[in-house]
């Protein structure tokens, strides 16, 4: 039998009955030979094929135990080095690869030896141990010089694997001399595939070096040439590297793009492990977005396919994951789990000695971080000693950047710290990061200078820190381009915006701090919204979501079980990946153009922003943003006559208190204890409102109708509307618009009452609400008198049905269901007759006309903090598209509910000209004041205008 048709018919017998039989019969034609052949045929597929490969891997073994040959036994151990390597068993590759090399070397086989130790430079890199894969390589290289000529492709692959180390050592000139080496060597033999893999190598050794343009190139062309050549496994490795480098540098809608790709290929080739691979990478973004929930679930979710491929290192690296989200809550409870995770990552990587020495450090120096955070100084202090003399530190710049902030962190708190002293450990770690290009680390810096120049008094330039540190945020930030990681990502740096602002106020410079305010407020909406499909996945994913909550509706936000809890927190995590990645998927590939830093951030442009802030307020309108500046509360009042002036309110904690009063009032008059604490008592808690947040501007607001109100996210249900002054409510005389911030005064357009088209939708949840379809059908008689109007009500308020008609329409009115998720807002919905219509659902329309939006469903207008604004229902539909909006603040009667609703549609038809939803809502609650006083029934209607 030749020598071909032998390997065909052991390798279709493997793994099944006779095997053992078949070897027997066979086992005078086994050869060494055979096992080459095998081995060849595991080269050849173990990129496209790798559980195929691992098999064939499997047959060359069991042929070279059974013919005891030393060179057939090395040869299968390459084999199966190169499989497992490929499945990314990394550790057990290793081992394979050195296993040949004791054989090789005793037969004095230079040729297999250069082999061997050529193969043994990827999984020591995949291991972290850096340090012994260059010693590798360096004798490779000395082997491979004594073969001369011959060894021509080791050359090649052996600058392959050096390039990559040197990417990895951040050493990007040393890794462009490697790469090009490489493929001039890969080219010399022939293996132009081979030598196309290298363009990657190319590029990111390019891209270190700042040549961003040829790197681009060799980006194209490598993959261009893996295409040709048919390598869509490859094309997903390719990917995937890419994705994890931008994510490294900052970039991280780009990251989420490359990963995307990278991972349909992977699914698509069936090679679980990878996908979960490129799952727990993507964790590692949304955790840098500050989305620990998500990134806690899917890092857990990779753990089961990472095990069961044997990646060790992997499973330790998710478990790492897993810890950093829960170290983000103070609580103890997670914090001792984290703590738990990281030891069980650490005796997981114990067990491999040296060659995991640089996750080990890793998984050290997030121990270390857990320790500060939860205040065990004194621990992290042996911590950071023993790390800052560890021989591999200074191959992670970035993990070295890490341990030395911690301890200049635990030096600030000091009662003396040596402030020069940790100036010039800052210069130097910040000269690092601009070499390394280590975005985070530079907003890190920054953030400490400007402590250090405060200890020094010199207010000015702890400012001018802090407004770098905003600004390289801010370039981060606009390339993300999805809004609700954007916001998340920007919450992470909270603490340095309001030092800014406090630093700002020290300088009696009120316009400067408008336009520092209105920066910190929230961070900017998206311009535009894109329509975006869903696909079957998300389909499928957000049915078994409904089908998971299906049953009456509750007025609880979260199942009461914890096992239910943690199965839907899971699932929601997973839409929420989807849905994230639908969403780039319509923005495109590239990452938003380099943008000039805002006029915002700038003390001479932004009194020109103030300028021309101040033309737009017509003269009866005051502009009033409310903001906390160490414990003290203050307003900057803006009219079209008076300049910017910042007025002291007094405590912030009695605001804070008076709104927490608020709160319990609702609250009981919700559970209809209507005697408990009556109109009152309302009044008692507005008087004191009115007296700290209006009666000090009252000067400042003689002339003005109408207040342009931003307040801070914490206070965002504050029932502005209900202030009392001891005789009126503070709506009977002003007409109350809120804004985000007042970057958003003007930025949607002013809709007139000619044109358009109105959408009304009605459901009552099946029987529950049936007020809803009597407001439906009454503001549809209301609106068709002015603009043809659409009514869907029951059955016919379909998403598919809303999405269609909302995408048309001018003014859009809902009167259904809602509840709002504070412990996942992203997941609070409305219900339709077909499907609960999340937040995530509304960033995803696209609402082309600008529309008006009046929703009269449950605490619309809640959201929860995030980034300084507000995640929730409201900013979604703005995200979206509305101009707009009507939204509430509590649950409110039905029977309230829609009288006020009739009221705003009425107002909105008799107006003379533009569509003024402040004014219309104004003008509905004044007329419900005569007939119901306690502001319940209709302070809790807002609405917002930008």
């Amino acid at each position: 039998m030749k020598r071909e048709e032998l390997a065909d018919l052991l390798v279709a017998a493997w793994g099944q009955a006779g095997w053992s039989d078949l070897l027997a019969l066979v086992a005078e034609q086994l050869t060494p030979e055979l096992v080459q052949s095998l081995k060849m045929r595991v080269d050849a597929l173990k990129l496209q094929h790798a559980r195929q490969a691992l098999a064939i891997a499997h047959v060359a073994e069991a042929v070279a135990d059974t013919i005891n040959s030393p060179v057939a036994l090395a040869t299968a151990a390459l084999a199966l080095g190169n499989a497992q390597h490929a499945r990314g068993q990394y550790q057990a590759a290793l081992a394979h690869f050195c296993h040949a090399e004791r054989l090789f070397s005793q037969q004095h086989d230079l040729d297999g030896l250069a082999r061997a130790l050529i193969n043994q430079i990827g999984p020591l890199q995949e291991l972290g141990a850096f340090v012994d894969a260059l010693d590798v390589a360096t004798r490779a290289e000395a082997i491979c010089t004594e073969l001369g000529a011959a060894a021509t492709l080791y050359r090649g692959v052996l600058e392959q694997n050096r390039s990559a180390l040197y990417i990895h050592t951040h050493d990007y000139a040393a890794a462009l001399i490697s790469a090009e080496h490489g493929q001039s060597y890969l080219r010399d033999v022939g293996a132009d595939d081979r030598a196309a893999h290298l363009d990657l190598n190319i590029a990111i050794a390019l891209e270190g070096l700042n040549q961003l343009d040829a790197a681009a190139a060799r980006i194209n062309q490598g993959q261009a040439a893996l295409a040709a050549a048919g390598h869509r496994e490859e094309l997903s490795r390719f990917a995937m590297s890419l994705g994890a480098l931008a994510a490294r540098r900052g970039r991280y809608a780009e990251a989420l793009h490359w990963l995307d790709r990278a991972e349909l290929g992977f699914a698509e080739a069936h090679i679980e492990h990878e996908v979960a691979f490129i799952q727990l990478i993507r964790a590692q973004v949304y955790q840098n977005l500050n989305l620990h929930t998500d990134a806690l679930c899917l890092a857990h979710t990779a753990v089961k396919p990472l095990q069961q491929a044997k990646m060790r290192a992997q499973v330790a690296l998710a478990l790492l994951v897993q810890a950093h989200s829960l170290r983000t809550t103070a609580t103890p409870d997670r914090a001792s789990r984290a703590d738990a995770l990281l030891k069980r990552a650490r005796r997981m990587l114990a067990t491999e000695g040296a060659i995991a020495s640089g996750r080990l450090l890793e998984i050290d120096v997030a121990r270390l971080e857990l320790g500060v955070a939860h205040g065990r100084i004194p621990l992290a202090q042996r911590h950071i000693s023993r790390l800052r003399n560890h021989p591999l530190l200074s191959t992670y710049p970035a993990l070295a950047a890490r341990v030395a902030l911690l301890q200049l962190r635990i030096e600030l708190q000091c009662v003396q710290p040596n402030v020069a002293a940790i100036d010039a450990r800052l210069r130097s770690i910040h000269a690092e990061a601009l070499r390394e290009a280590l975005y985070e680390v530079e907003i890190e810096v920054h953030d400490l200078f400007s402590q250090t120049a405060l200890l020094r008094h010199a207010q000015e330039q702890a400012l001018d820190h802090c407004l770098t540190a905003l600004a390289i945020i801010e370039r981060i930030r606009v390339q993300i381009m999805l809004d609700e990681p954007a916001i998340g990502f920007v919450e992470r740096y909270q603490a340095i915006y309001e030092r800014a602002i406090a630093l700002a106020q020290t300088q009696s410079n009120p316009q400067f701090t408008l336009a520092l305010l209105s920066f910190a407020a929230t961070a900017p909406l998206p311009n535009s919204s894109r329509a975006t499909r869903s696909s079957p996945e998300l389909t499928a994913l957000r049915e078994q979501w409904h089908h998971q909550q299906a049953g009456p509706l509750t007025e609880l936000a979260a199942p009461q079980s914890s096992t239910q809890s943690k199965r839907l927190a899971e699932l929601e995590a997973t839409i929420a990946d989807h849905w994230r990645r639908m969403q780039l998927q319509a923005y495109g590939s590239a990452t938003a153009d380099e943008q000039q830093s805002s006029p915002l951030l700038n003390p001479h442009t932004a009194d020109a922003w103030v300028a021309q802030l101040q033309a737009r307020l017509d003269p009866d309108t005051a502009l009033l943003h409310y903001y906390t500046v160490d414990g003290l509360a203050y307003s900057i009042l803006l009219t079209a006559h008076q300049p910017a002036t910042s007025i002291a309110l007094g405590s912030a904690a009695l605001i804070e208190r008076a709104c927490q009063a608020w709160r319990m009032h609702i609250d009981l008059r919700v559970k209809g204890l209507h005697c408990t604490l009556g109109l009152n008592h309302a009044h008692m808690i507005g008087k004191r409102l009115y007296d700290s947040l209006i009666a000090p501007l009252a000067h400042g607001l003689e002339g003005s109708t109408r207040l342009m109100v931003t307040l801070p996210a914490t206070w965002h249900d504050l029932p502005f509307a209900a202030l009392w002054d001891g005789k009126q409510y503070l709506v009977e005389r002003f007409t109350l618009a809120f804004l985000t911030a007042p970057v958003a005064f003007g930025s949607t357009i002013a809709h007139h009452k000619q044109g358009g088209t109105a959408l009304t939708i009605g459901y009552s949840d099946g029987g529950r609400l049936p007020a809803a379809l009597h407001e439906a059908q009454h503001m549809a008689n209301i609106f068709a008198a002015h603009w043809p109007t659409t009514l869907l009500l029951e059955a016919d308020a379909t998403e598919a049905q809303f999405s269609a008609a909302t995408a048309q329409s001018q003014i859009i009115h809902l009167a259904t269901h809602a509840i709002f998720r504070p412990e996942n807002p992203l997941f609070s919905w409305l219900q339709l007759a077909d499907a609960r219509i999340t937040v995530a659902n509304l960033y995803q329309l696209a609402l082309a006309h600008q529309p008006l939006v009046l929703l009269n469903a449950c605490e619309t207008g809640r959201g929860a903090p995030r980034g300084g604004g507000l995640l929730g229902m409201a900013r979604g539909l703005l995200v979206a598209g509305a101009s707009g909006l009507v939204v509430s603040l509590w649950r409110i009667a039905d029977e309230c509910a829609a009288m006020l609703m009739a009221g705003v549609a009425t107002e909105l038809c008799a107006s003379a000209d533009r569509l003024d939803a402040a004014a219309a809502l104004a003008t509905a609650q004044r007329r419900i004041i005569v007939h119901e006083p306690h502001p319940f029934a209709w302070a809790g209607w807002i609405a917002i205008v930008g």
